[in-house]
């Protein structure tokens, strides 16, 4: 009697599936695009694109038995074969959209000399912006993640860039890529600018808000000393930043100045980045490397702001002889420290030749020492005071942020050994705008915001 139950359950189970079959067996949509070519001669095709965290790529069965109980799938695949198969799959950290793209079996990597190829995205009005993501290219799949990427529309672009020896950048070609995950998003309204909140005893007004631009401003000053610091549009094709100007200000006295540690853009669809480049010269103005994307009706920014690191001691921890590393190699370090409630390690530094900067990407040109955060609830935020090499020289230079990491993009002399490294964990005041960045220059009279207000 048993037996006739097993075999009546698998007998239904197979009918089962091979009723599903009937709308799973068609092959899944492949794209319809035409492979861009490489400066080499070489095609880059697109296999596919998925969205989430597990990313399987094949036929429609496949990802339906790929989900099913092993006993399931196994007996499943005996019966379909190659049609009720995965091609490929991988997984990513967060929710991201992937693209699949192929270089060719007969392809070669790119001879010494002949630069790089840069990915990233640009919207249906054209304006490329989001990460800015190496590209091999290598046979049979590269698997690129994206966070950030244009969802309003029922399709975006992939601009495909290369980078010579000499740091010309071009454009090699563009594919439609078709949305995942499109629908209909909420609209947010922004204010007018300058705009000021309070949070706390602090009162934070955003001035300016510009997108479009080049990576690098130039600081120029006036006879009378005055200075300014000038955002031109881009020219550099790849490379599109946005940059904001913030005043804070105590409403209360104290002798404790109030700056911005944290910041992070999000637009109504779900992207959300944090700010590339916190400046700890007093400048006022920080930026965005990736940008998002200006179709959007608004942006939020989110602020938080604390007191001055450099001015308390009592929430203050220094990790001593901290050992820089090789140049031009990723040095782990792996100090981790609980303080004030919360985990802090100084994970790695990623040591490069001290070069001056004439052209972007700047990551690709400066260290950068990066911290791991965990256990910083109740709006506490990890803060850096100082770091100082064993040659004396301060390695403190700008910093991007986000809600597990903060990194610290420096220059660091070759005869620096060792550093010691102070940070800060303490409550910060967080205030939030909504705004709609202007594609134009950006012009910031440094003057007018005094270096205790940064």
């Amino acid at each position: 009697m048993k037996r006739r139950w097993k075999i009546l359950t698998a007998s239904l189970l197979a009918v089962g599936i091979i009723g599903a079959s009937v709308m799973f067996l068609a092959p899944p949509e492949t794209p319809s695009v035409i492979p861009v070519r490489l400066p080499d001669g070489s095609f880059v095709n697109l296999e596919a694109v998925t969205y989430g965290t597990n990313h399987l790529v094949g036929p429609r069965l496949g990802q339906m038995v790929n989900r099913l109980p092993p006993l399931l799938s196994n007996f499943s695949r005996r019966i379909f074969g190659n049609r009720a198969s995965i091609r490929f799959s991988a997984q990513t950290d967060s929710p991201k959209v992937v693209l699949w793209l192929n270089r060719g079996i007969m392809a070669r990597a790119f001879a010494p000399g002949a630069g790089y190829c840069e990915l990233q995205l640009a919207d249906t009005n054209d304006f490329v912006a989001g990460s800015r993501v190496r590209y091999g290219p290598t046979y049979p799949l590269e698997v690129k993640e994206f966070s950030a990427f244009p969802r309003r529309a029922p399709y975006f672009v992939l601009h495909i860039y290369h980078h010579d020896a000499a740091g010309s950048v071009s454009l090699c070609g563009t594919m439609p890529i078709k949305n995942p995950i499109f629908h209909q998003y909420a609209q947010w309204h922004p204010e007018n600018l300058p705009a000021t909140k309070l949070a706390g005893e602090v009162e934070v007004t955003l001035e300016q808000f510009h997108t479009g631009l080049n990576p690098v401003a130039q600081l120029l000053r006036s006879p009378d000393d005055g200075r300014t610091l000038v955002f031109g549009t881009n020219d550099w094709g790849s490379t599109n930043v946005s940059a904001c100007v913030v005043r804070v200000r105590p409403t209360a006295k104290t002798d404790y100045p109030w700056r911005v540690c944290h910041a992070e853009l999000s637009d109504a669809t779900g992207n959300k980045l944090p700010a590339s480049k916190l400046d700890s010269a007093g400048l006022n103005c920080f930026t965005f490397e990736p940008a998002l994307w200006p179709s959007e009706n608004a942006w939020k920014l989110k602020l938080d702001v604390v007191q001055d690191a450099a001015t308390a001691t009592n929430d203050q921890f220094t990790f001593h002889d901290v050992p820089l590393g090789a140049v031009d190699s990723n040095n782990r370090v792996g100090r981790t420290t609980n303080f004030n409630g919360a985990t802090i390690t100084l994970d790695q530094i990623i040591r490069k030749t001290p070069a001056i900067l004439t052209a972007p990407p700047l990551a690709d040109s400066a260290s950068q020492i990066i911290f791991k955060t965990a256990g910083l609830t109740n709006g506490m935020r990890m803060d850096c005071v100082a770091i100082v090499a064993n040659n004396g020289m301060s390695l403190e230079g700008s910093w991007s942020s986000g809600n597990d990491a903060r990194t610290n993009s420096c220059w660091i002399s070759q005869d620096a050994k060792t550093a010691d490294v102070t940070f800060a964990v303490r409550r910060a005041e967080q205030v939030e705008f909504l705004v709609k960045p202007e594609v134009s220059p950006l012009r910031v009279q440094l003057d007018a915001f005094p270096r205790s207000f940064q």
